[in-house]
C-alpha cells in the first residue's frame, strides 16, 4: 500500500478510536450517580424515575393499603389505593404477611407503611416511607427492618411472633408510635419449654434513627402481673371474674384515629363454671402533648363488652373507632364497629364498670344495650373507616375462573347511602386507612 495512504487510513483509525471512548465518557454521568465520583467504583445505574399517574383517575391517591393474598404460584403483595380504588400501585412482595398497618400525614403528601412478616422461625417488621407530590407521584424509600431489635432476635429452634402491628401519627408524622404483641418461645437453653406474652407501644421514630434508644413502654406481660398500669385482682377468687377487665389478656391492639384509646380484644379466658369468654377492652390515652412513652398516663383497662362464645358476642378482632370530622379530635361520643355491630363505647365502658369488682352477675349480653342501630345500619362491619359515614372492608366473592377471592368494598353506614355496598378492589383484602 502507498505509504501516504497508509498514515492517512492510520489517522482515520485513531480519530474514530478517540471519538468512541470520547462518546463512552459522555455518556457515563447516565450510567451511574453520582458522577464523577462513581465513574471508577463501580457505581450502580439510578433508579428510573417514577412512572406517572394513570390518567382517567380523579379520586384522592393513596387512600388505602391493602394486601393481596398469596397463592400457590405467587407471593403474596401489597398495595397502596387511591380512595375510589382507580388506581392501585403495587408497593412490596412479600413471602408470608403476618399484619401490616399505614399512616398519612394530614396534608397527604408522605406516608409510612409497616408489615409483619415471616423469616425461618421469627416475624420481622419492616418500615417503608413514601412520598406523593402536587402531581400524584410516588416516590417510595429504601424498606428497613426495624424489629426485632438487635439482640432480641430468636435463637436457633426459638421462635419469636410480632402481630398485631398498627400505627398512630401526628398530622406531620413528627410523632409515631407502633403497637405491637410479641410472643417469644423458648426450645433451647434455661428457658426451654417456656416462653413470654408482651404487648408494647414503639416510638417508631426511634427505631430508624440509629442514634436514638429506642422509647418504649410496657402495657402488658403475662409473666409479670399481666395488665402493667393498673391493680389487678385476685381472679381466681372471684365469683364473676368474666366482668374484671384485668381478669382478661391481651391479643389484638388498635389505637383509635385521635389516638387517645388503645382498643384490644381477648377470646381466650375461661370462667369458674368452663365457659369461655371474648372481650373488647380499652385503655385511655393521655400524651402528655408529645411526652416519652414512660410519661404517658395509660388509664384502664375497661371492658367495652363481654360474653361467652355461644352468645353470639361481637367480633372483637373487628374493633376500628370511629373518627370526627377531623380525625385528631375524639368525638364527643366513640363509636366502634365491632363486625357487624355498632356500639356506643362510652357507654359500654359506663355499664360494665359498675361490675368491675367481679362480686355480682351482669347480664351475659349486656353489650346489647350499647348498639346503636338509629345512627348505623345494621348487619354491616369492616376493617378501617375512610369517613364517619362509611367503612372499608373485605368479604369472600366468586371470580371468573369460579374460584373464591376477597374483594374490597366500600361499605356506607349512616347519612344517604346508608345501608350500601361499592365494590373498589377485586382480589384484595385487609384494607387500612391509616384512621
Amino acid at each position: 500500500m502507498d505509504p501516504k495512504k497508509l498514515i492517512a487510513l492510520s489517522v482515520v483509525l485513531v480519530a474514530g478510536f478517540i471519538a468512541a471512548t470520547a462518546d463512552s465518557f459522555a455518556a457515563k454521568p447516565d450510567k451511574c450517580s453520582p458522577w464523577p465520583a462513581c465513574k471508577d467504583d463501580g457505581g450502580e445505574p439510578p433508579p428510573p424515575p417514577p412512572p406517572p399517574p394513570p390518567t382517567g383517575c380523579v379520586d384522592s391517591f393513596p387512600g388505602f393499603l391493602y394486601e393481596v393474598e398469596a397463592t400457590r404460584k405467587a407471593p403474596a403483595e401489597l398495595h397502596l389505593a387511591s380512595s375510589d380504588g382507580c388506581r392501585s400501585e403495587l408497593i412490596a412482595i412479600v413471602r408470608d404477611f403476618r399484619g401490616s398497618a399505614f399512616h398519612m400525614t394530614a396534608d397527604g403528601s408522605k406516608g409510612v407503611i409497616l408489615w409483619s412478616e415471616d423469616i425461618e422461625n421469627q416475624y420481622i417488621v419492616r418500615r417503608l416511607d413514601f412520598t406523593v407530590n402536587n402531581s400524584g407521584v410516588l416516590a417510595l424509600g429504601q424498606p428497613v427492618t426495624v424489629l426485632p431489635l438487635a439482640g432480641e432476635e430468636a435463637l436457633p429452634g426459638d421462635f419469636l411472633f410480632l402481630r398485631s402491628i398498627d400505627i398512630w401519627g401526628d398530622a406531620a408524622h413528627d410523632s409515631l408510635y407502633l403497637t405491637i404483641r410479641q410472643r417469644h418461645v423458648f426450645n433451647s437453653g434455661p428457658n426451654a419449654g417456656t416462653g413470654t406474652r408482651v404487648a408494647l407501644i414503639y416510638d417508631l421514630n426511634d427505631l430508624t434513627d440509629s442514634n436514638a434508644l429506642p422509647d418504649v413502654r410496657e402495657i402488658y406481660n403475662e409473666d409479670a402481673g399481666g395488665w402493667q398500669d393498673a391493680t389487678g385482682l385476685d381472679c381466681s377468687s372471684l365469683p364473676y371474674p368474666q366482668f374484671v377487665p384485668t381478669c382478661y389478656g391481651l391479643q389484638g391492639l388498635r389505637f383509635n384515629p385521635s389516638g387517645t384509646r388503645l382498643y384490644m380484644g381477648d377470646d381466650n379466658f375461661d370462667t369458674p363454671d368452663g365457659q369461655r369468654w371474648s372481650a373488647a377492652l380499652r385503655i385511655r390515652i393521655d400524651m402528655g402533648g408529645g411526652l416519652p412513652l414512660a410519661k404517658w398516663t395509660l388509664t384502664g383497662p375497661e371492658l367495652v363488652f363481654a360474653g361467652p362464645e355461644s352468645s353470639g358476642t361481637p367480633n372483637q378482632w373487628a374493633m376500628t373507632a370511629r373518627p370526627s370530622n377531623d380525625p385528631s379530635q375524639l368525638p364527643e361520643t366513640e363509636y366502634i364497629a365491632a363486625g357487624g355491630d355498632f356500639l356506643n363505647a362510652d357507654q359500654c365502658a359506663t355499664d360494665y364498670a359498675f361490675y368491675a369488682s367481679g362480686n355480682s352477675e351482669a347480664p351475659f349480653d349486656l353489650w346489647l344495650a350499647c348498639v346503636d342501630t338509629t345512627v348505623f345500619a345494621a348487619g354491616t362491619g369492616g376493617n378501617s373507616w375512610q369517613t364517619p359515614e362509611a367503612l372499608l372492608g373485605h368479604g369472600r366473592a366468586t371470580s371468573h375462573h369460579h374460584t373464591w377471592q376477597n374483594n374490597i368494598y366500600r361499605i356506607y353506614v349512616s347519612g344517604a347511602l346508608a345501608g350500601t355496598n361499592q365494590l373498589l378492589i377485586e382480589n384484595g383484602r385487609d384494607p387500612d386507612t391509616g384512621l
